[in-house]
This record gives structure tokens, sequence and C-alpha cells, in this order.
């Protein structure tokens, strides 16, 4: 997974801060930084979760397979 947001998302996010500031022109550059910051957390957030998620299946899977061989 990837931590850094396409300039897509991030522009589509800046878009939606523009209008939720009542397209006050101006801001441009801080509602991208804003955007990608937003993003990029988000993204680091999702892959934690993913990382976590992926961890504990595997520790499943041992102890599956542990008890699978004392039988």
């Amino acid at each position: 997974m990837s931590r850094i947001p396409s300039n897509e998302q991030i522009e589509a996010r800046a878009y939606e801060l523009f209008l939720e500031r009542g397209r006050e022109d101006g801001h441009d550059v801080e509602d991208w930084l804003a955007a990608e910051k937003e993003l990029t957390t988000q993204h680091e957030e999702i892959e934690s979760i993913y990382a976590q998620e992926k961890e504990a299946s595997a520790k499943v899977g041992q102890a599956a397979y542990a008890g699978s061989r004392g039988h």
C-alpha cells in the first residue's frame, strides 16, 4: 500500500476545502497542503490497521497449525 495520496486525491480534497470555505479565493496553497496532510495521515492510519490485521491473521494461522499438529 502506498502512503502517498495521488495528486488527483489531493486536488479533490483541496477543492472540497475550497467549497467548505465558501469559495473564498487566495487559499489554494493552504488548501493543497491541508488536503495532502489529511490524506497522508489517513493513508498511514489505514496502512497501520492493515498491518495489524495481517499480523493478527498470521498469529491465528500459526495457532491453528500448532493445534492441528497436537492431535
